[in-house]
C-alpha cells in the first residue's frame, strides 16, 4: 500500500523554509486521512456495524506513520531546526510514530484482536436471561437485582480464568515492544508518553483516598443502610454509586437534553446552531460519544433515555465537542494529537453544569431536596469512581510488573488494600478495559484534578452561566491546545503546578462528615 503522503518528496528537500511549506502540504494529507477514520468510526459507534472501509485506512495510516523513513526525516530536522513551535511540532509527530510502532504492532495487534474476540463473544444465562459478556460492565452499573450482578462477576471470572494465557501473551507482547524502545515494560511506556511518573501518582493516589477515609466509610455505611446490604463487595461497588438518590429519573426527559445545552451555551454568548456541533440522540450501548469528522461536523452524540445521568453524559460530551470546536487547526499536529487527559478535563469541567442547583433548579424546576440528593450523587459517584480507577490501576501496574503472577489472587488481594472490600475481585482478564484500552482509567482521575484546581482558581462550582470563566478557559486551555502541555496550560492558569490537592478537598468533603456529627 502506498503512502498517503509523498514521503520521497519531502525526503529529497534541503532548504528548511521550502522544506516547511512541503510538509505542512503533506501533513494535511495525513489529516484529511484522520477525519475520514473519524468518519466511518462514527458510523460503528452510531450503528454498531463497522464499515468495510475501516479497516483499510486504518492500515494506510499504520503504513505510513511506520515508514522508517518519514521517522529519519522528522528525527534529522528536529536537530537543526530552532523555531520552539516547529520543535514541537516534530517532537508531537516523533511520539505518535512511536505510539504507533508500539501500540500498532502487528503481533501486538492480533493477539489483542484475537483476546476481544474471545472476550466479548460470550453469552451466560443467568436465572433464564442471556447476558453477552460485553454488557456485563453495563449490567454491573445498573442491574437491581443484586444477586444477578454476583452471579455475573462470577462468571466473568471464570471466563477470565479461561483467558488467562491468551491474556498473559498479550502484555508480555505489549512489553516486549516496549522493552524494544528502552522502556522497562508496556506500563512505563503509556505512563511516559503521557508525561507521568507511575510512583508519584501512586503515593499521591493513596495519600488522596487515605484522607478521604472518613467520607469512604461514611459513604459505605449510608449505602448499606440505603439499599439494605450488611457488606458491600465489588459487585456493588458501580451499582450503588450510580443508583444511590431517589430521585424520579422521568423528570428528566431526554428531548430535553439539546435545549439544555442550547440554553447553556446562551450563557457563553453561543448559539449552538451556529457552531459545528451537532446533537444526536441515539439507542447505542454506553451513554455517549464525540466525533469531529470534520470541522464543520462534531458529532455529540447521547444514549436516548430518560435520566439525568443521560444529561450529564450530554455536557461531558459538550466539553469534547467544545475543545475540538476551539482549538486551533492551524497546526494539525497540535489539533490532532491532542493528550487525553487535557480532553477529559474539559469533559470533567463542563460536566459540573447538570449538578449545580440553579442549573436543576432553572431548567427543571426541582425542589431543593431533589437538587441536592444529585449534588451529593456527584460526590458519590465521584469519590467512589476514582477509588475504582485508582484500584483497576494498581492491579495493572502489577499485571505488567509480573504477567505470570496469580491474577485472581492480585486482584483479591488490592482489593481489600485499596477498596477495603472481600474478594473476590473482577479477574484481570476479564476486564475489556485492560485489553482494549491499557493504562487509561488513570487519565480520568487526572482529569477530575484539573477541574478542581480550576474550579478553585476561578472561584465557581461549575460552569453555568460563568461566561467570563469560559472566556478565560477557551483562550489558555482549549485554544492553545498542544502547544503546551496540559501541565503548562493549569499553571498557567491557576499560578501552580497541577496537584491533587483540590480534588481531595472535594472528595473529603467536610460538610458531609460534619451533618453525621449533628
Amino acid at each position: 500500500m502506498e503512502s498517503i503522503m509523498d514521503l520521497e518528496r519531502l525526503v529529497q528537500m534541503n532548504e528548511e523554509q521550502v522544506w516547511k511549506e512541503a510538509y505542512q502540504e503533506e501533513i494535511q494529507k495525513l489529516s484529511h486521512l484522520s477525519f475520514e477514520i473519524n468518519r466511518l468510526t462514527y458510523q460503528l459507534y452510531a450503528t454498531g456495524e463497522q464499515p468495510e472501509e475501516l479497516q483499510g485506512l486504518l492500515e494506510a495510516r499504520k503504513q505510513t506513520m511506520a515508514d522508517p523513513a518519514f521517522k529519519a526525516m522528522l528525527r534529522n530536522w528536529s536537530k537543526y531546526i530552532e523555531d520552539p513551535i516547529w520543535k514541537k511540532r516534530l517532537s508531537l509527530m516523533l511520539n505518535e510514530i512511536e505510539k504507533q510502532e508500539i501500540e500498532s504492532d502487528s503481533e501486538v495487534l492480533t493477539l489483542k484482536n484475537e483476546l476481544e474476540g474471545k472476550l466479548f463473544s460470550k453469552t451466560f444465562e443467568i436465572d433464564e436471561t442471556e447476558f453477552n459478556s460485553g454488557q456485563v460492565h453495563s449490567a454491573l452499573m445498573d442491574h437491581p437485582d443484586r444477586a444477578i450482578r454476583r452471579k455475573l462477576t462470577e462468571a466473568m471470572n471464570d471466563l477470565g480464568e479461561e483467558l488467562t494465557e491468551d491474556f498473559r501473551r498479550l502484555i508480555k507482547a505489549r512489553n516486549k515492544k516496549a522493552k524494544e524502545f528502552g522502556y522497562s515494560n508496556y506500563y512505563d511506556y503509556k505512563f511516559k508518553a503521557a508525561g507521568l511518573n507511575f510512583h508519584q501518582y501512586k503515593e499521591e493516589g493513596l495519600r488522596l483516598f487515605r484522607n478521604s477515609a472518613a467520607v469512604i466509610n461514611e459513604w459505605m455505611d449510608r449505602i448499606k443502610e440505603r439499599f439494605g446490604y450488611e457488606s458491600l463487595h465489588v459487585y456493588d461497588f458501580l451499582y450503588t454509586a450510580t443508583n444511590y438518590t431517589t430521585v424520579d429519573m422521568s423528570l428528566f426527559p431526554s428531548d430535553k437534553i439539546e435545549t439544555a445545552i442550547e440554553e447553556s451555551l446562551a450563557y457563553f454568548g453561543m448559539e449552538l446552531k451556529n457552531t459545528p456541533i451537532n446533537v444526536e440522540l441515539l439507542h447505542i450501548p454506553f451513554g455517549g460519544f464525540c466525533i469531529e469528522i470534520a470541522p464543520e461536523d462534531i458529532k455529540l452524540t447521547i444514549n436516548k433515555r430518560n435520566s439525568h445521568l443521560a444529561f450529564a453524559s450530554a455536557f461531558h460530551e459538550l466539553g469534547h465537542a467544545l475543545y475540538n470546536c476551539f482549538a486551533s487547526s492551524k497546526i494539525p499536529e497540535f489539533k490532532e494529537l491532542q493528550s487525553v487527559i487535557g480532553h477529559e478535563a474539559m469533559a470533567e469541567l463542563f460536566m459540573t453544569i447538570p449538578y449545580q442547583k440553579e442549573w436543576l433548579v432553572d431548567y427543571f424546576g426541582l425542589n431543593q431536596n431533589e437538587a441536592e440528593q444529585l449534588i451529593e450523587s456527584k460526590h458519590l459517584v465521584d469519590l467512589f469512581i476514582s477509588l475504582f480507577y485508582f484500584y483497576i490501576s494498581l492491579v495493572e501496574y502489577e499485571v505488567y510488573q509480573n504477567p505470570d503472577g496469580d491474577l485472581q489472587d492480585l486482584a483479591d488481594s488490592l482489593l481489600k488494600d485499596v477498596l477495603g472490600l472481600d474478594g473476590p475481585g473482577q479477574h484481570p482478564a476479564s476486564q475489556a478495559i485492560l485489553v482494549s484500552h491499557p493504562a487509561y482509567v488513570q487519565d480520568y482521575i487526572y482529569a477530575d484534578g484539573i477541574r478542581d484546581m480550576l474550579r478553585h482558581y476561578c472561584k465557581i462550582d461549575g460552569m453555568y452561566k460563568q461566561g467570563t470563566v469560559f472566556t478565560k478557559i477557551l483562550q489558555e486551555f482549549m485554544e492553545p491546545t498542544e502547544r503546551f502541555t496540559w501541565q503548562e496550560r493549569v499553571k498557567s492558569i491557576c499560578g501552580e503546578d497541577f496537584t491533587f490537592n483540590y480534588f481531595e478537598q472535594f472528595l473529603v468533603n467536610k460538610s458531609l462528615i460534619e451533618a453525621k456529627k449533628q
